[in-house]
């Protein structure tokens, strides 16, 4: 570990033995879930720590912390502390400094930290979207430099009101009146929670995070959500085990230190600074795009639509001299060559600039997103193909872009939709254990997609997991023959060698040759652990 993941481990440390003190329910979120199940840790690059749980628990763990009082340690929330600039809590060393942009002139606790997101509870989608929109505002009254309403096009004359009530009944008087209405529903009577993100919130089922089960995190027993793999496929796309690119490994852009206090940070610069000028400027700002919201977006959208109609246009110069290949090529199960066809189509539909992302700086496409125009069995075509090549989320949100831009998706289109929602139950029921019914279920799948990658490696999984050995090696054979720069596979090949050929040498080899092709970090997890028990 680095040092910043030492420290946060022992804040994360911390936080744990004052939940099971006080029997409170959390459960690791976001990258920190990802970190566990593929590196049983910290993603390697990581500099934060993430945690859920749900209001109820938040409200407890609030009154625990009042109880137990930490030395050196402050809880950052709204319900302690309106001068707060975040809309979630943040459990925080105060002897160490970890100021980002917005903190530079705030006075709350800016060390080293935990965030602690709360689920709020809500009863149904309508709620959601009402929800969505008062958690934006809340968020656009409390920070003073973030953009959140404007990114999603909504709550233009609520914040210039929300404002001069601010100013006429105070900020409290209004943050208590949205915190009413937003944090009103009872958990028990609640099928769906929000991932309180304030610029970003996410809906899931309840049942998704259910009590919790047990990971590791470090070394430490931690809690995950019951259906982790879903949390994750929702949040991040069936590509989360995939390890990125090393230009797509983000840190934090702020100013850290784990030598020196932020207060004596702080005393440094504050002298040179005039905060109210500061604050004056971003508020100011921040009027001037809800006031030029609606012209901003105009502008916005015109360039976007004209860059998409320069890729249709470029786009449909290939599929006129590819199109005719297209229905065979779809027949013959051959997603080599259709691949080859649609790769210029994929990189243009799947760029940020035409469909955005579930962050904060790409909000404002993915709400509104662009469509390049083609013709649906083209598109069919295209969706089919990223299924059998290993894009099962990228074909979810191709047809969901389809359904959003263009209404009901046609029989066929529906027909993609199913295959995307019959595999993630397969994957749903093997993580939540329920293994049998799992393979049954691919089995059947694959009768029908017989060129399926995916289904193809979960099957290898399960088939070695369940002692059908011959099943497995003729599958993992087949698999390697069609796919032989895939590690996966290999890796597959090394587990048998290894558990049934009681073959050390030759699974060695196999495992070296996967680690050299494979980027899914939970493949190179398990044989980084199979090695180290061979070795010893």
């Amino acid at each position: 570990m680095t040092d910043t993941q030492k420290e946060l481990l022992r804040l994360y440390e911390e936080i744990t033995v004052i939940c099971d003190k006080y029997d409170i329910v959390y459960y690791l979120a976001g990258g920190t879930l990802i970190g566990a199940l593929r590196h049983k840790g910290f993603i390697p690059w990581d500099d934060d720590l993430d945690i859920m749980m749900s209001r109820d628990n938040w409200l407890r763990f609030i009154e625990a912390y009042k109880k137990e009082k930490p030395q050196n340690r402050v809880l950052e929330c709204q319900e302690l502390n309106r001068n707060y600039n975040n809309v979630f809590g943040r459990y925080i060393d105060t002897e160490t400094t970890a100021i980002h942009k917005n903190e530079l002139v705030g006075d709350c606790g800016t060390g080293y930290l935990i965030d602690i997101i709360p689920l709020d509870p809500v009863p149904d989608e309508d709620t959601f979207r009402r929800y969505t929109e008062d958690m934006l505002l809340y968020s656009d009254l409390i920070n003073e430099t973030g953009l959140f309403s404007y990114r999603y096009g909504i709550n233009r004359e609520r914040f210039h009101e929300a404002l001069k009530r601010t100013e006429t009944e105070g900020k409290d008087a209004v943050l208590s009146e949205l915190e009413d209405r937003m944090f009103s529903y009872d958990e028990d009577k609640c099928d769906y929670c929000v991932l309180r993100w304030g610029g970003v919130p996410f809906m899931f089922e309840k049942d998704l995070y259910g009590h919790s089960r047990w990971g590791e995190f470090e070394g430490i027993k931690s809690r995950i959500p019951d259906r982790a793999s879903d949390y994750l496929v929702r949040h991040f796309g069936d590509e989360w085990t995939t390890i990125p690119p090393h230009d797509e490994q983000i840190e934090h852009d702020a100013i850290f230190s784990l030598d020196i206090d932020y207060r004596t940070f702080k005393e440094d610069y504050m002298p040179l600074v005039d905060a109210d000028a500061v604050r004056k400027k971003w508020l100011e700002r921040k009027k001037l795009y809800f006031s030029s919201m609606e012209s901003r977006r105009k502008l916005a959208e015109i360039k976007v639509r004209s860059t998409a109609e320069l890729r249709r246009l470029e786009i449909n110069r290939i599929l006129d001299k590819e199109g005719a290949n297209i229905p065979s090529l779809l027949s013959n199960g051959d997603y080599k060559a259709l691949s080859d066809i649609f790769e210029d189509y994929f990189r243009a539909q799947f760029d940020r600039d035409l469909i955005g992302r579930e962050d904060y700086g790409g909000m404002q496409r993915f709400v509104s997103p662009v469509l390049i125009d083609i013709p649906d069995d083209v598109l069919h075509a295209a969706a089919i193909t990223l299924i059998n090549t290993n894009r099962v989320s990228k074909a979810h949100r191709l047809l969901e872009i389809r359904k959003q831009v263009r209404g009901e998706l046609t029989p066929e289109l529906e027909g993609a939709e199913r295959k995307i929602a019959q595999f993630r139950r397969i994957i749903s029921d093997y993580d939540a254990g329920l293994i049998k019914q799992a393979e049954t279920e691919a089995e059947e799948m694959y009768a029908d997609n017989p060129s399926m990658i995916s289904l193809e490696m979960f099957l290898c999984r399960v088939y070695l997991e369940t002692g059908k050995a011959d099943k497995a090696i003729r599958l993992i054979e087949k698999c390697i023959s069609e796919y032989p720069k895939e590690g996966y596979f290999k890796k597959y090949k090394g587990d048998y060698y290894l558990n049934e050929k009681a073959d050390v040498g030759t699974a060695k080899k196999l495992y070296a040759e996967a680690q050299k092709t494979s980027d899914n970090g939970m493949v190179l997890l398990e044989i980084k652990e199979t090695l180290e028990r061979i070795n010893g």
